[in-house]
Order: structure tokens, then C-alpha cells, then sequence
């Protein structure tokens, strides 16, 4: 299969000793287990948020207590619909078994087992151990990594072993092990169906040009059912989430597609909003900014990152411009294979070694200025809601904040203020809120909450259950 391969690309070396392979091994646990410890630190701590930890739970509770559907009681929409996270029900095994500690670890292990997939291509791209060593640290600083690890839980980092496996199948020619690869690909988020079409142009560049069609056609092919058959058939419930994000573009992705295609100079003007440009430099400077241009045409790894970068920034939600969420997980792996082809072609072996350190150090100062703040802020009063939490019998229904439910969203209903009149609130629901919230986690406002718990407090139908400082328990009599 020698001709099929890219000019481009280096030939492949012989597999490395097997020390370095347990010592990669080890350097992926270790990550690992300071992500899982970290996280769940922080969900033991009530700094989670009921968005995302909080809805995620809700869903594998529901899944792996046999509801098929599982619709949260949050938002009214179905696991599934959830943008197409079918990897959800076999992740509800995991929840069953192992709680949400368990899902944290495999958030955690999924995206440490990037630095797997990096030892791989610095084997066969015939690079120093030094020079893999900076990768994989600056791997972890990456904003695209770090950021999910530590902001409670998404089905989406599951994408990144996938991927590696993916464009590992490519670059040896083993259509069967790609498919396998790009088909569960598939089933982590839709958004998933574009990066199995830029995975076409690195078939495309081996001269595999029917696999890379079939890229184009399944990657469409899986959006398009899922959006206009699959969701609205089986789920009874339409794709939710286009309108707010994408519907200025248009009512459908078809008409978005028109639209992008007959004004592409007022789509351009939109992407180069201030957020756009914020994401791109926080995304592209720790990997040297070249590689991510070169990749297009040397090796086309870079092809479903900047699908993914284009998808991002003509979104209206604000958190999906943000570099350090779970939507950017997918450009990690290209744009890394991306920076390793370059370094392979380097002659300055002192650069090449020392680059990726200082780059790593500039994408840790960089979250610890902008996005510590939105994960280690000052933690709410968490000795009493956890004594509050105590109370709360396992399935009791339970309302309460986007600070309050995380830890405890385990369970058939839960609920986020405003609280409906007493005559629609069954017994044995319980509220737990609090006053004392940061900034940061705060959605509900301050008012609604004060207005609450003077209004439980007087009602003769409700008991306080618990109360400490700014911490209040009710349970509906």
C-alpha cells in the first residue's frame, strides 16, 4: 500500500522500546488520576454545576434505571436529543456501577489517553523522546483538554481516543479499523458527522478517493437523518437546540448551508467577532499556529479541526466560544498530529525540544487568568449543604439552584427555581437553596431566591427542614 501513501508523510518507524510505552502508559494514569481527583474534589466541594454535571447525572440515572428515553425533568429533552449523545446509554452502565465518580474517571482516562495517541505518532514519525515528553505536557495545558477535565462531565471527550484511532487507521491504511472508529465517532455528539467528513481529505490525499467519499456521504448522511428522522421519529421531539444557536443563519441547516454559500462575506463578518478571535488565539498559539495551516494540505489532519472551528464560531451560544469547553475537544488531536509532522521536519532539535515547554507554560498562565476563576471560585457553604443533603431521602423530587443540584441530581426529578404555586407542588418534595453563591455559578437571580425562602418559611405547607447561615432545606408537607 506504499503508493497510496502521501508524499508528505514520514515513514513510518519501527515501534518504540517497550519502556517507553509503559513509561507513556503511566504518564496517561497519573494525568488521569489527578483529573478524576480534581473533579471530584470539586463536585464534593458544590462547585459543579446542575449545568452540565447536574443534567448529565440526571440522564444515566434515568438510563440505567431502565427509562429508555430518559427525559430530564430540567429541560423536558431527552437523553438522546441532547445532540445526538447516544454514547450515553452504554455510559449509564458505568454510572450504575460506579456513580459519578465513575464517569469522571472516564472523562478523565479518555482524555489522558491522548498522550497514548501522541506516543504513537512521535514513534512513527521517528521524533525524540525530549521532544514527545513537551507534547504530552503541553497536551495537557492545552485549553481544549484542560478545560473538560476539570469542568464536570460531557460525553463529548470520548471523541478523542476515537479520533486518534481514526487517523491511526488512515495513516496505516486500515479501512476497517476507520470505520469502526468513525462509526462510534458518530455516536458521542452530531457534531461528530463533520469530523468524519474532514477525515475524507486525508483518504483524498493517500489517493483513496472512494473512502473518502463514503466520508463525505456517511458524515452527511448520519446529520441529516438524525436531524430531520431519527429526533423528531423515534424521540417525538425535534432537534431543540438550532434555533438559539444557529437559527439566525436560517430555520434549517439546509437553509443555513444556502445562506453561508450566497453570503459568505456577512457570515465572515460574524466570525470575526472578538470571541471567535479570543478562541482561535487560545486554541492555535500552543500549537505553534503553523501546524494548523500546514495540516490542511500535509497529512489533512487538520481538515475536522477547522470543520469543528467553523461550526463553533457561527454558534450564538456564548459558552460554545469558549476555548476551554468540551465543543472544542475534537481540533485537539489534529492539530497535535498537526505539530508533531512539523517537528518531525525540524533541524533545530534544541527548538523543537524546548518549544513545546514554553508553550505549555503560556496555555497554563493563560487558564489560570481566564478560566480558573469559572472552576476554583470561592466555594459556597459546602459543611451545610452537605448536611442539608443528608436529608433528602434518595428519590425525593428536589428543586433547587444551578449550586445546589450537581451532587444530588441522582434521582427521577429534579428541578431549578422559579418554584410553581403549592397546589402544583407534590408532597415529599424537598428545596434546598442558598444565599451564599458566587458570581460565576450563579443563574438564578439573588431576588428569586430570597423571595423563595421567605415565601417557604411563612407558608404553613411547607417544613424547614434544615437551616444553617445561608443554607435553607423545605420539604412540601
Amino acid at each position: 500500500m506504499a503508493g497510496r501513501v502521501a508524499d508528505a508523510e514520514p515513514v513510518r518507524a519501527e515501534a518504540g522500546p517497550r519502556g517507553r510505552w509503559w513509561g507513556t502508559g503511566a504518564a496517561a494514569l497519573v494525568l488521569a488520576t489527578l483529573g478524576t481527583a480534581a473533579a471530584v474534589w470539586r463536585l464534593g466541594s458544590w462547585r459543579a454545576t446542575t449545568w452540565d454535571l447536574g443534567l448529565y447525572t440526571q440522564y444515566l440515572w434515568l438510563l440505567s434505571h431502565g427509562d429508555g428515553l430518559a427525559r430530564s425533568t430540567l429541560d423536558g429533552i431527552p437523553a438522546a436529543a441532547d445532540a445526538g449523545a447516544w454514547v450515553l446509554y452504554p455510559l449509564a452502565w458505568l454510572y450504575r456501577g460506579a456513580g459519578p465518580a465513575g464517569i469522571l474517571a472516564a472523562q478523565a482516562l479518555a482524555l489522558a489517553s491522548g498522550v497514548v495517541g501522541l506516543r504513537w505518532w512521535a514513534d512513527r514519525l521517528r521524533l525524540p523522546p525530549a521532544v514527545f515528553w513537551g507534547v504530552a505536557v503541553l497536551w495537557a495545558a492545552y485549553p481544549a483538554v484542560l478545560g473538560p477535565l476539570l469542568f464536570d462531565w460531557h460525553p463529548d471527550v470520548v471523541a478523542v481516543p476515537l479520533l486518534f484511532w481514526a487517523m491511526a487507521a488512515v495513516a496505516t491504511d486500515r479501512p476497517g479499523h476507520f470505520w469502526t472508529a468513525a462509526g462510534l465517532l458518530l455516536l458521542t455528539k452530531i457534531t461528530m458527522s463533520l469530523v468524519v467528513v474532514g477525515l475524507a481529505v486525508p483518504w483524498w490525499l493517500r489517493r483513496r478517493f472512494g473512502l473518502g467519499l463514503a466520508c463525505v456521504g456517511v458524515g452527511l448522511g448520519a446529520g441529516l437523518v438524525e436531524l430531520n428522522g431519527v429526533l423528531p421519529g423515534l424521540l417525538h421531539h425535534a432537534y431543540p437546540l438550532w434555533p438559539p444557536l444557529y437559527g439566525w443563519l436560517g430555520p434549517t441547516p439546509g437553509a443555513a448551508v444556502l445562506r453561508i454559500v450566497a453570503e459568505p462575506g456577512w457570515v465572515w463578518a460574524h466570525m470575526r467577532q472578538g470571541a471567535v478571535i479570543r478562541a482561535l488565539v487560545l486554541l492555535l498559539v500552543p500549537v505553534g499556529i503553523v501546524p494548523a495551516v500546514t495540516g490542511l494540505w500535509r497529512g489533512g489532519w487538520t481538515w475536522p479541526a477547522w470543520l469543528v472551528v467553523a461550526f463553533n464560531s457561527l454558534s450564538h451560544f456564548g459558552p460554545q466560544l469558549n476555548p476551554y469547553t468540551q465543543y472544542w475537544v475534537a481540533v485537539a488531536p489534529g492539530f497535535f498530529v498537526a505539530a508533531l509532522d512539523l517537528a518531525a521536519r525540524m533541524r533545530l532539535d534544541r527548538a523543537r525540544t524546548v518549544l513545546p515547554w514554553l508553550l505549555a507554560g503560556w496555555a497554563t498562565l493563560m487558564w489560570w487568568r481566564l478560566e480558573r476563576p469559572l472552576v476554583w471560585y470561592t466555594a459556597p457553604p459546602a459543611a451545610a449543604l452537605t448536611a442539608a443533603a443528608h436529608r433528602i431521602p434518595p428519590a425525593a423530587p428536589l428543586v433547587g439552584q444551578n449550586a445546589t443540584l450537581a451532587p444530588l441530581a441522582g434521582r427521577p426529578r429534579i428541578a431549578l427555581l422559579p418554584l410553581p404555586p403549592d397546589d402544583q407542588v407534590r408532597s415529599g418534595t424537598y428545596v434546598l437553596l442558598t444565599t451564599d453563591v458566587n458570581p460565576v455559578n450563579r443563574i438564578t437571580p439573588p431576588a428569586l431566591v430570597e423571595r423563595t425562602i421567605r415565601r417557604l418559611a411563612a407558608s404553613p405547607a411547607w417544613y424547614v427542614v434544615y437551616h444553617a447561615g445561608s443554607v435553607w432545606l423545605f420539604v412540601r408537607r
